[in-house]
Order: C-alpha cells, then sequence, then structure tokens
C-alpha cells in the first residue's frame, strides 16, 4: 500500500485506483481490531457525507467496508444490511452485491425469503461461483429445503473447502442423519480456520469440539 500511495498515476496492466481503494479498505477491516477498523471507516462515511458530489463509486465502497466489517467481525446483521442495501443500490446489477446482501439477509428472520431471491438473481448470473453456490444452499436450508441446500453446498465446498462453508454444509449433513460425515467436514473446516465465527457458533449449537 505504502509503494501504490507513492505512485503519482495508479493506474497499470492489471490493477487501477479502483483496486487500491478496495485493497486499501481491506487493510482497514483486517489489519486492526474491529474497534478501530468501525471508527476508521465511520470517519471516511462521515467525511464523504459531507463533501458535495462526492464520487458516489466510492462511497458506495465505503458503505461495504462497514457492511461486512459488521457482518463478519461484529455480527451486527442489522446494521450491515442498512449498509449494504446502500452499496448494491449503487450496484444493483453486480451479482456480487446482489450475493452479499442477499447473504447478509439470510441472517435477519424475518428477511430470509428476501433474501434467498437475491442470491437467485446472482445465482442466474454466476451458477459456478462458489461463494454465490454456498449462500444459495444456506438460504435454502434456512427456508427448511434441507435436501434441496445439498448438492449446492457440496459444489460450493469443493471449489472453497473454507471454514464457514463446512460450517454451513456439515450443518446440513448433520440434519439429513449423516452426521459422521458432518463431523468430518466441521474438522476440516476447524483447521483451516479455528477462529471463523460462523463454524464457531454452529459447533456451539450442536454441541461438538475438537
Amino acid at each position: 500500500l505504502e509503494k501504490i500511495e507513492s505512485l503519482s498515476v495508479k493506474r497499470g496492466r492489471f490493477f487501477n485506483e479502483e483496486s487500491y481503494i478496495r485493497l486499501k479498505l481491506k487493510h482497514i477491516s483486517y489489519g486492526n481490531t474491529p474497534e478501530k477498523a468501525l471508527e476508521e471507516l465511520n470517519q471516511r462515511i462521515e467525511q464523504a457525507e459531507k463533501i458535495p458530489n462526492f464520487d458516489a463509486w466510492v462511497k458506495s465502497v465505503l458503505y461495504h467496508a462497514r457492511g461486512t466489517l459488521y457482518a463478519d467481525k461484529m455480527r451486527q446483521f442489522d446494521k450491515a444490511v442498512a449498509d449494504l442495501e446502500k452499496y448494491w443500490q449503487f450496484n444493483k446489477d453486480d451479482p456480487n452485491a446482489q450475493n452479499t446482501l442477499g447473504y447478509t439477509l439470510l441472517f435477519v428472520p424475518n428477511r430470509i425469503n428476501e433474501g434467498v431471491a437475491l442470491i437467485e438473481k446472482s445465482y442466474k448470473k454466476m451458477p459456478e461461483s462458489a461463494p454465490v453456490q454456498d449462500s444459495l444452499g444456506w438460504g435454502y436450508y434456512l427456508q427448511g429445503k434441507t435436501q434441496k441446500a445439498l448438492p449446492y453446498l457440496q459444489s460450493a465446498y469443493s471449489k472453497m473447502p473454507e471454514a464457514e462453508v463446512a460450517a454451513h454444509l456439515g450443518e446440513v449433513l448433520w440434519q439429513l442423519g449423516k452426521k459422521d460425515e458432518a463431523q468430518q467436514i466441521w474438522q476440516q473446516g476447524y483447521q483451516k480456520d479455528k477462529n471463523d465465527l460462523s463454524l464457531k457458533e454452529i459447533l456451539q449449537k450442536f454441541n461438538v469440539s475438537f
């Protein structure tokens, strides 16, 4: 980041100023404590809101950064949804924006169906995307469509064997009576990232430990 900041022109063959801004915000969110990251993002958003004609795209990614921080690190999903809706308003045709907001809506009990509808739109545009498959499978599970959820989560996990996907796939397998397979998947996820909050919550829910 320091090298990029020293450049007079932040544009090259593969990266541009938008890439730099996203990287900078990711560093703020994940290179600090959640509280420190929130403080800095709040300041940046407050400044952006005060400036007339502030770049709308930059403002949208500021809200995206704070929304994902609220969701991923602080588990404050109502606040996360409020920010991600602002991001989505600027990026309505972006399937990644649809998926991010849709997945976060799954954590708000009375908005699960709304979340699934958004994720389905994203899936139509990116059917091979592992994050979208994970979101859709988890959404179907939360709607009570456990068997329907399974192939989406299995496909997502085969492409992206991360702890959060393992948490989702394991719970669906558990509910389908495949408890040994579920624990095996959970253990793989635990070895990948034992601090993942989604996995921690699901292991605690089913009283499983490694």
